[in-house]
């Protein structure tokens, strides 16, 4: 499918910058490029980031600054899902702050891929701030004078963006893992393993859990897990399954690991998760 071209309406720009809040991967568009730079900020979360034909894994506080004609979308990953805030802006907004910061439109434009840096701290608390009062107030006259007045704080952290700084933050998650991961998020895939992990990707026990680790902040059992349980709690909301079957039907030998894991991540037993959903 076509990459979807998004542009900015006269009457939306009337009113400066577009704010949107975005609360999960379902609520943004499929691969798609614009007219338009773009700024966003992860609040919450995690998901993959597909770039021009790259992927990268977003988590909170990953600020990007997408490019025009840069061709992106988002992925969930596991149960995880994400918030972010995003600006959509012409450069002439922008322009006259790029110049008092002494920043050149070119540490924007010339990399390969957009520059993604990670804010922690009281900087990420007031910027998600500052971003989240933008974006309940859009569309509003007052938002392009409230953009103005934190916008060098938004491109300020790009004064350290000399190219190692870009490269040790971006973490492009590898060809082969990027592939590994669709085929592991079939069932038949998952319910079988780790051995089957190792199967289907060509690299030593060790460099795959540094992998996993390194990319997704996780081992690869922890991965596995997480897709078992994603799956559980369909079986469980169906209604069909006592607790033991669906344990097994999850690829789990031991009924009590499967509880240990099922509560290590919904904090509940199936049982008060049922009484929850249903």
């Amino acid at each position: 499918m076509l990459p979807i071209f998004l542009k900015l309406a006269k009457e939306e720009y009337d009113f400066g910058p577009r704010a949107l809040y975005q609360t999960s991967v379902a609520d943004t568009f499929p691969d798609h490029y614009h007219d338009f730079y773009e700024v966003f900020l992860v609040t919450y979360g995690k998901a993959v980031h597909s770039i021009n034909n790259s992927q990268q894994l977003l988590s909170q506080g990953s600020l990007v600054f997408i490019r025009p004609n840069d061709v992106h979308s988002y992925a969930a990953i596991n149960y995880f899902d994400f918030k972010i805030i995003n600006i959509g802006y012409y450069i002439s907004e922008i322009a006259p702050v790029l110049s008092y910061l002494g920043i050149s439109p070119s540490v924007i434009d010339s990399p390969l891929l957009p520059i993604h840096l990670k804010i922690e701290g009281k900087q990420f608390d007031h910027l998600r701030d500052m971003l989240l009062e933008l974006a309940s107030l859009y569309p509003s006259q007052k938002c392009r004078p409230l953009f103005r007045s934190f916008a060098s704080e938004l491109y300020y952290p790009l004064l350290g963006a000399e190219t190692e700084f870009v490269h040790t933050r971006t973490q492009l998650i590898p060809d082969w893992l990027y592939k590994l991961d669709i085929e592991m998020s079939k069932r038949h895939n998952y319910i079988q393993g780790l051995q089957r992990l190792m199967e289907l990707c060509n690299y030593s026990q060790a460099h795959v859990i540094r992998s996993f680790q390194k990319y997704y902040k996780m081992s690869p059992t922890e991965y596995i897990n997480s897709k078992r349980m994603v799956y559980a709690c369909e079986l469980i909301l169906s209604n069909k399954y006592s607790i033991t079957e669906i344990c097994y039907q999850c690829g789990f030998n031991n009924l009590s690991h499967f509880y240990n894991v099922f509560h290590s991540i919904y904090h509940c037993t199936p049982k008060d998760f049922a009484a929850r959903h249903m």
